[in-house]
């Protein structure tokens, strides 16, 4: 999973008690590989806008996730990230 990609998710678990403490969803147990990538001047003035600046600091230190899970600081929901893709499915009672 990609830092910026983190930096747009959050918790909908449809009773997670407080909506203004599930984002960012604090990684753990994460297994981290730094990726270098070509510079895109257009994709980034295109992401900037929609960047949450403090967010993005707290977690610049895990650059691509391998493995790892990510935590709701408001409900404690888990969501795993396998082969670097984070898993945002929601069991039918959590919807």
């Amino acid at each position: 999973m990609r830092l910026l990609t983190h930096n747009m998710l959050k918790c909908h678990v449809k009773n997670c008690p407080d909506q203004s403490k599930n984002f960012p969803l604090r990684i753990q147990e994460a297994q981290i590989e730094q990726i270098e990538t070509e510079l895109n001047p257009e994709f980034i003035n295109r992401m900037l806008p929609r960047l949450e600046w403090d967010a993005l600091v707290s977690t610049a230190k895990s650059i691509d996730i391998k493995e790892g899970k990510m935590i709701c600081e408001s409900c404690g929901h888990i969501y795993p990230i396998k082969n670097s893709v984070p898993n945002m499915l929601l069991a039918e009672h959590e919807i």
